[in-house]
């Protein structure tokens, strides 16, 4: 009957030791349950507040890009031969036509042109 009792109060003993340290242990879960619910909440708000300002922000993007382009289509018609050179255009003697051919291969144009005529 003492081993009985014995291994009762061994079993009592153990049962305290791992109650306490499975209280700790959900204790813990809890507080950083709470401290990620917190972070999460605060970063969702953070996005919500902000996203007025970024929606602004490129929609006056959106205005910037859109005058630039109208800027550039006109400066694109009034561009002319002496203003094509000053930025490095030229203008070519002979133009070479690059098509592809039957055999999948990339020719020139020419070549094929002197071929059929031959």
């Amino acid at each position: 009957m003492t081993t009985i009792r014995s291994y009762v109060h061994i079993y009592e003993g153990l049962h305290r030791v791992y109650a306490r340290a499975l209280f700790f242990l959900l204790l813990g879960l809890c507080a950083t349950s709470i401290f990620l619910y917190g972070y999460f909440l605060k970063s969702a708000a953070f996005s919500a507040a902000h996203f007025g300002d970024d929606q602004a922000f490129l929609a006056a993007l959106s205005s910037e890009v859109s005058e630039l382009e109208a800027q550039y289509l006109t400066r694109i018609e009034t561009l002319g031969r002496e203003d094509a050179g000053t930025i490095g255009l030229y203008e070519t003697r002979t133009a070479v036509f690059v098509e592809r051919g039957s055999d999948t291969k990339l020719t020139v144009r020419d070549g094929i042109h002197a071929a059929k005529s031959q």
